[in-house]
């Protein structure tokens, strides 16, 4: 570890048992930073901006008396894969064995009033970057600076203020001035840590994983050009070493529309995946995460393999269409409450050769809490939780359809889950649906504000057997029920998949229809036929929401 002298600001290694007492920098990135190169040359960093940063830490630092420093932009060689390998596994610990850590505010002017809620502090783009997460967390001390290298406070002084900007509970920040900053992280749950850095960003995306390393006590090798894939490797790794089921529970309390892993985007337009993994590629997949759920340390291993994880949980087995879901209940929830929640991941399930069951993450549906019910008959199955996303460059489909929803969309609705799994998806102000199957399905839409509309789609039996089916029948029911879609399906005793359960629960009232094209043809519009994947339009039709007053909807 090189560590820079405070007074003559000349660069010296020791090794880690030897290592004096250091204070240690924590700050957003520049222009003109001063690289390890760069340091050696005396003349080249003079005349570089970021060597006037340098050299105030280093005067702030003697006045605290301390004689040694370390700052990541001159302290690591980064022309060097081994030297940078080392210092991104090791920097969580580094941190921690630091007497003090001084958080430079670039962007924070003079004196402020940080309990305002529009200080420059709160708004401070520290508190948005990835690496600076550990740097919170990992010092014993954090001693905070403004612009001018004027003090701000302590993370001590600043801890409810901190809280609030970062959502880390006071209780984590004020014990992370333990000895021991692991043991304080390992009783949070996977999903809970990740969450705290699923709003932060990284210039490179595979930082995004890798500034995490310290955070999950784990290392791994960098792999620069790997993209979304480090934070799944992260991932794997860590479930090797411990467990914690919320790392499988991605997407809890995010709309399936908003998910990361489904979104249409313009300017680079595919079809969301056919099939999800039971990993997530970003850490925004985890940034609804609700800090009371906790982990339950009671079930058996699983292991990583080249079907995906193989792992035994209690599974709700279902049927429907021909179709097998699952709903497995992991080991985690809301245990301590007079009524506990425990969460339910819904699952495709497929049963390749002999008794091998191929499980995949539901499409449609996001893990939700249910309350546990003493009555359930589950049993406990080996199963492989797909680790793999897959896409379809052509989906040539029994049932493909485009239904336009125009001032449902226009007054802030949005998808939040629907049954059964298939692809369908927003896009513009249509929902279009692809299936291999014509059968009865359920949406949920959601607003922030409103009371939820729930949309059944359903088709009307022909006259005679020999006709097919050519006309679908769509009905809307309003509720003030926070139920999935599945949960509207499987109450109340999660037996079985029950519509007519369903109709008879609520208020159902015609909203138009779907119809069938006796040509199959390309979707209109330019919007559509640019989706990479999508070939035909089978059904088309519209819902009438016009008569939908905004004010009766509101809670």
């Amino acid at each position: 570890m090189r560590l820079i002298n405070c007074s003559t600001l000349q660069m010296k290694e020791f090794f880690e048992d030897e290592l004096p007492r250091y204070a240690i920098l924590s700050h957003t990135w520049g222009e003109e930073e001063v690289s390890y190169l760069d340091f050696r040359n005396e003349s080249l960093r003079e005349g570089k901006r970021g060597f006037k940063k340098i050299k105030e830490f280093c005067a702030r630092a003697a006045e605290s008396q301390y004689e040694w420093a370390w700052i990541d932009t001159c302290c690591i060689d980064k022309t060097s894969s081994s030297d940078l390998s080392e210092a991104i596994n090791s920097m969580f610990r580094w941190y921690h064995m630091s007497d003090s850590c001084f958080a430079y505010l670039s962007d924070v002017d003079g004196p402020s009033v940080v309990e305002d809620e529009s200080s420059d502090f709160r708004t401070s783009r520290w508190f948005r970057r990835g690496w600076t997460l550990q740097e919170l967390l990992a010092p014993r001390r954090v001693l905070f600076y403004n612009k001018s290298w004027s003090r701000v406070g302590s993370r001590g002084s600043l801890c409810q203020i901190i809280c609030e900007i970062t959502n880390i509970p006071v209780e984590i920040l004020e014990e992370s001035f333990s000895e021991d900053v692991q043991y304080t992280l390992r009783r949070v749950p996977f999903a809970q840590r990740i969450s705290w850095a699923s709003n932060r960003q990284t210039s490179r995306k595979e930082d995004g994983a890798y500034c995490l390393l310290g955070l999950l006590n784990i290392n791994m090798p960098l792999l620069y050009g790997e993209g979304d894939r480090a934070f799944v490797r992260l991932q794997e790794e860590f479930i090797r070493s411990t467990y914690d089921h919320t790392v499988l529970a991605w997407g809890f309390g995010i709309p399936y529309s908003h998910l990361p892993e489904v979104r249409v985007l313009s300017g680079s337009l595919r079809l969301p995946p056919v099939s999800l993994s039971c990993l997530t590629h970003s850490p925004l997949a985890f940034a609804e995460w609700n800090e009371d759920i906790s982990t339950i340390t009671r079930g058996n291993h699983y292991l990583q393999t080249n079907l995906g994880i193989y792992i035994e949980l209690p599974i709700i087995s279902l049927t429907e269409n021909g179709r097998n879901y699952g709903l497995a209940l992991l080991d985690c929830g809301v245990m301590d409450k007079e009524s506990p929640e425990i969460m339910a991941l819904p699952l495709e399930l497929a049963r390749r050769e002999g008794s091998t069951i191929l499980a995949y993450r539901a499409q449609g549906i996001v893990p939700f809490l249910t309350p546990t019910q003493n009555n359930w008959s589950v049993y406990k199955l080996p199963v492989y939780l797909s680790s793999t996303r897959s896409y379809v460059r052509n989906f040539d489909s029994e049932f493909s359809a485009k239904i336009y929803l125009g001032h449902l969309l226009k007054i802030g609705y949005y998808i939040a889950d629907f049954f059964p799994p298939c692809i369908a998806f927003l896009h513009s102000d249509t929902l279009a649906i692809l299936d291999e199957v014509n059968c009865r399905r359920l949406f949920r839409f959601c607003h922030p504000n409103c009371k939820t509309i729930l949309l059944i789609i359903e088709p009307i039996s022909p006259d005679s057997p020999d006709q097919s089916f050519e006309v679908a029948e769509m009905k809307i029911a309003i509720t003030t029920s926070n139920f999935s879609s599945w949960q509207h399906i499987l109450q109340p005793r999660f037996e079985k998949i029950d519509f007519d359960q369903l109709h008879k629960s609520l208020a159902w009232v015609p909203k138009g229809y779907l119809k069938r094209n006796k040509r199959r043809s390309r979707p209109p519009g330019p919007v559509f036929t640019s989706i990479r994947g999508w070939q035909y339009c089978g059904w088309q039709g519209s819902i009438k929401f016009n008569d939908l007053e905004i004010e009766d909807l509101r809670r």
